[in-house]
């Protein structure tokens, strides 16, 4: 259902506007004073796309003892924090993947010329 912001010209305050159709109307009551002498607001959206990971949590999981045994990762898994270990190994091979899709990337470049 779409939300639609107004400002109100008479007393500045905002008055938030749920509508079931696409039609946005040119002003509404301001919520405040009633007043009419209200605009549309441009408001900011909040929306997460979902991250995709390269690879699947089974190979996560497999490779989990051979990341934490690695010495330039080695910080990554002993800091102190609420993200769990599988988190962290989620984030380090979506970073190789991105690096291997780099080299293959500017290799096929190279094919090409």
């Amino acid at each position: 259902m779409p939300i639609y912001e107004f400002g109100c010209r008479s007393c500045a305050s905002v008055t938030e506007y749920y509508t079931r159709k696409y039609e946005i109307p040119a002003s509404v009551d301001c919520s405040s004073c009633g007043s009419t002498e209200t605009v549309k607001l441009v408001s900011l959206t909040n929306y997460r796309f979902p991250v995709k990971h390269k690879y699947s949590d089974d190979f996560v999981e497999k490779s989990l003892p051979f990341l934490k045994s690695r010495k330039e990762l080695k910080g990554m898994f002993e800091t102190d924090t609420k993200e769990s270990d599988e988190s962290k190994a989620m984030k380090v091979s979506d970073q190789i993947g991105q690096q291997i899709d780099r080299v293959i990337h500017k290799q096929l470049k190279d094919m090409n010329r």
